[in-house]
Parts: structure tokens; sequence; C-alpha cells
């Protein structure tokens, strides 16, 4: 067996289960708050459009997915697709880019490898697993706008050999980016600075094109944003929570947080062991060599200041620590920004005429795929006389998968059930019984003992009741 087909093989065993959770979920919270929003306007999409652009928020491109909202909540089978289907645009989108960016080693087995392992660093260090995964606002808002981030991304790179419809494609993803969420907007933004400072096509005029077509579109998308009657309600609604020193210090802690939450993983590191000396200018494409080059402390302080300011976004707008979905959009860019960190400290040794670093091959390579593999599958200790820790969500996954992910759906079935043979009867007040040992992975937000709790209320109105709790 070659180690080409030994990684793709255990990348399969390990993201299957992210695949086949998506079959399980069930709608939960913003889910019915969007849903209801949607259907206060009974009129044509363009007038229900506006009327959200105008009253509730000015993210463009998330308004679209949010009327997606009456389909998904009402038919399960549709919303559990959605998830499904997000999962594999992200693959797909991933695979795009890595071909843009490695220029050797083209085989198609080679970039859906490489793909694969960088999904699944990124998965298996997430702190929230369903907050952006498997939850339909979720994944609207902070998964969507990084598919589109990969696809203009790996477009960009292969702008200089495609056509004039790969052109539109990438600046109409670079604009729906945009309107994603405000973090969204300024990674379109470091992309269209990247672009005007280094130029990534191969001929003047058509990269001269490439900037001002990207900038039009990231200055577009930003006035929408901007000028959005109901983007400034939702600022007002959270401007009393706003103070920028505060927002400073949680800015800090949550950049402490994202920093450790990755580089406590073992497989990360494990993988830069093994790739570290085949990190060479001409493993990747000629535009990107230049960046590359710099100096690894630029890079580092760089990037630190880049991530401190992705945090610093949404602890001053919303007067919060971050949400765990911030995490999660923010990781797979760490995890690109760390690849330059470390490719810049190797060519920086390099210079070295001592450095030595000698590569992994043969049979010592191939064990070290295994020892990879398990690393991340085998992440979680049995706590005696308690429950089983998971180090990472690859274990947790397939734990769920085989062993909460059933049950959780029959649970949630036989509620649905009790609701209706409530209704039947003539009751409007419901009592649920509580969830046992939930999937993790895909489990978000539950309805509460409280009725009057917003979750409750948005519940109760989707079935139709006046009232709904759990039992204490």
């Amino acid at each position: 067996m070659t180690t080409k087909t030994l990684i793709a093989g255990g990348v399969v065993l390990l993201l299957i289960p992210f695949l086949l959770l998506s079959f399980f979920v069930w709608p939960s919270s913003d889910d019915y708050a969007v849903l209801f929003l949607v259907q206060e306007y009974q009129q044509s999409i363009f007038h229900i459009y506006g009327r959200l652009y105008s009253t509730w928020v000015g993210r463009y491109s998330t308004l679209l997915g949010a009327l997606l909202s009456p389909v998904v909540v009402y038919h399960l089978w549709f919303y559990r697709f959605l998830v499904f289907i997000t999962w594999v645009l992200l693959l797909v989108a991933v695979n795009w880019f890595w071909r843009g960016v490695l220029v050797k080693d083209r085989g198609t087995l080679s970039h859906w490898m490489w793909a694969g392992v960088f999904v699944l660093l990124w998965v298996q260090a997430v702190p929230g697993m369903p907050d952006s995964f498997y939850w339909h606002s979720g994944v609207v808002v902070y998964t969507w706008p990084l598919i589109f981030f990969f696809f203009a991304a790996g477009g960009l790179l292969r702008w200089g050999q495609s056509g004039v419809v790969m052109r539109v494609l990438v600046v109409g993803a670079v604009f729906l980016m945009v309107g994603f969420n405000e973090l969204a907007a300024l990674l379109a933004i470091m992309i269209v600075a990247g672009v005007f400072f280094q130029g990534l096509a191969y001929k003047k005029q058509s990269g001269s094109t490439v900037r001002w077509w990207l900038l039009s579109a990231v200055v577009t998308g930003i006035l929408i944003l901007l000028l959005s009657p109901g983007n400034v309600q939702r600022m007002a609604f959270f401007s009393e929570g706003r103070d920028l020193f505060g927002a400073a210090y949680i800015a800090y802690t949550s950049l402490v947080k994202l920093n450790g939450v990755n580089l406590i993983s073992l497989p990360l590191w494990l993988v830069l062991w093994v790739l570290f000396p085949l990190l060479n200018h001409e493993h990747f494409h000629t535009s990107l060599q230049p960046f590359l080059s710099w100096h690894p402390l630029v890079v580092l302080v760089g990037g630190q200041l880049a991530f401190y300011g992705f945090m610093l976004i949404p602890a001053w707008s919303m007067g919060i620590v971050p949400p765990l979905r911030i995490y999660n959009f923010l990781t797979p860019l760490w995890l690109l920004w760390f690849l330059w960190l470390t490719i810049s400290l190797r060519f920086y040794l390099a210079k070295d005429k001592t450095f030595v670093w000698s590569a992994v091959s043969g049979k010592s390579l191939n064990a070290m795929v295994l020892l990879i593999g398990l690393s991340i599958m085998v992440n979680f200790v049995k706590v005696p006389g308690g429950d089983y820790v998971y180090g990472g969500n690859v274990p947790r996954a397939w734990s769920d998968l085989v062993f909460r992910a059933a049950p959780f759906n029959r649970a949630m079935h036989e509620r649905e059930a009790l609701i209706y043979a409530a209704i039947e009867e003539g009751k409007q007040e419901v009592v649920l019984p509580a969830l046992k040992d939930p999937p993790g992975t895909i489990f978000f937000l539950d309805i509460t003992s409280d009725p009057d709790h917003w979750i409750n209320i948005l519940y109760a109105r989707h079935y139709g009741v006046d009232r709904v709790s759990l039992e204490d």
C-alpha cells in the first residue's frame, strides 16, 4: 500500500462520521426565529428581502440563506440535506484551493488528500462543532462564507490560466463573501489588499483587471452593509454593551484561546514534523513565493495582529465574548497562517548551511501516517465512574454516530408525537421529557424548563401550542 493510498483511506475513515451525522440534525433556536421573521412578510421574495434588509440586518448574503428558513424548518429532510451538501461543498472548495496553491504533484488523489488533511486538522480543533456545521443559522453565516473564500482564493491563484467566466465567478464569490458577516468582509478586504500588494495574474493587463474588479466588488459589498437601515438598528440594539477598552481585553483573551485550542492539537505538530523538510519554494504557486519568503517574525507578529482585529470586531460590536462559531470561522485561517509561519521559518533556517532536517520516507513515513491517524482517532479518556472525555472532535463524532445519533433522533420524533397528541386532545400547554445524553457533535441548543424562555416561545409557536417546557 502506497503512502498516498494510506493517507487517503485514513482521511475518508476519519471524516465520514461528520457527513453521516448530517442526517440526524434538527432545527434549533434561531432557525425558528428567522422562520417567523420571514413569515411576517407574506409577499414576493423581493419584498421580503427588502423588508429584512431594512429592519433586521444588512448582511445581504446571509439574508439569502435566511429565506430558506420556512423550507428547512418545516421539511426536516431538506434541513439535513442542506447540512450534508455544505460539508460536500466545503471539501470541494478546499480541494480547489489546494489545487491552486500546490504546483507540484498535480494528481487528483494528492489534492484531495491535502484537502482532507486540512479539513481534519480544522474540525479536530474547533471548540463548537454544532454552532457552525450542523445548525442552519450558523452554517449560513459562518461556513458558507468560508466556502466562497476558498473558492475565490483558489480561483485567484489560477486566474492567469482561466477565462472570463472564471473571473466573473471569483469576483462574484468575493462580493458574496462580504455580505455574510463583518469578519468575512474583513477577510475579503485582506484578499484584495494582497492582490494589490503583489498581484496574482501572469499578465500585467490581466493583473490590473483583477485588482480593480475585486476592489469594486468589496467596496460595493461594504457600502451595502454600512448603508443598511437594518444593520444600524442591529448595532443600536447592542450599543449599551459596547466599550472599546473592554472589547480590547476580550479580544486579547479570545486570541489566547484561539491560539490555545489549535496549538494543543498533537496531530498538527506531527503533520508539520513530516512536512517541514518538504516545504520548498518550488512546491507552491509562483505568486505565493514572495510572501512565503517573509521573515518569520514578521509573519508571526502580523498574523497575531490580524487575528486580534478579527476578535476585536465582534467583541466591540456586540459587547460580548465572541461565541464559539467565531473560533470555528477563524480556525482554518489560523491553520493557513501557521503553515505560512512554518514555511517562512523553514526558508529562514535553510539560509544556514548547517541546518539539517531529515525527511521521513518509506516505511517510516507510513508509520508516521498511522501514528497521526491514531493521535486523531483515539484522543479520549474514560473518567473512572464517569463519562468519556474527548480531546478532539473526530473520536467524539464517531462515538456520537455509533451510540447517540439514532437515540437522539428517536427522542426528537417522540417529542413531536407528544405535541401532536396534546393538540388532538385540545391541550395548549405541553411538558416534554428532557433529552438523555444527546450527541454533542450535532446538538446545539434545546428548549428549557422555563416556558417563557425565548427558545421555548419560538418552539411552541412553531408547533402551534401556547406553551412548551421540559420536565424538571
